[in-house]
């Protein structure tokens, strides 16, 4: 089942597939031109539980954010579909599993790629609005 999440990039906080796809790119695009490689978690702050915060804060890995930058490494994440989560609990009203699929446009100075990317979220209501709580990579 496709769900719809707009081409806006502030998310609608009542519709859980477009915080999931406003959080995934906010988390997994780069550009260490402009901020480092860890602007990612500030960006995802406000789309993501507070223990889900602290998670991502505690695994944070500085070392590689030197070589991406050397590399000049400017990562895209353009989300192509949310849809219910293949195989997941189903839905339940405050909780629900969504599965997001992105182009990854990657340039560095080795050149450019373009690759599939995505990840399986779950998504809670959390005073009143849709938050990530828990990544599920597939």
């Amino acid at each position: 089942m496709l769900l719809p999440f707009g081409p806006s990039r502030r998310p609608d906080y009542s519709r859980p597939a477009s915080v999931a796809a406003a959080f995934f790119t906010a988390w997994a695009s780069v550009d260490t031109l402009r901020g480092g490689p860890d602007m990612s978690l500030a960006r995802c702050a406000d789309l993501s539980t507070p223990d889900l915060r602290r998670q991502l804060d505690a695994r944070q890995a500085a070392p590689a954010g030197w070589t991406m930058r050397a590399e000049r490494l400017v990562s895209v994440v353009r989300v192509q579909a949310v849809v219910l989560a293949d195989g997941a609990p189903t839905p339940r009203p405050g909780r629900v599993y969504l599965s997001v699929y992105a182009r990854r446009i990657t340039t560095t100075t080795a050149g450019r790629t373009v690759t599939s990317d995505g990840i399986t979220l779950l998504l809670v209501r959390h005073h009143g609005r849709w938050l990530v709580a828990q990544l599920r990579f597939y």
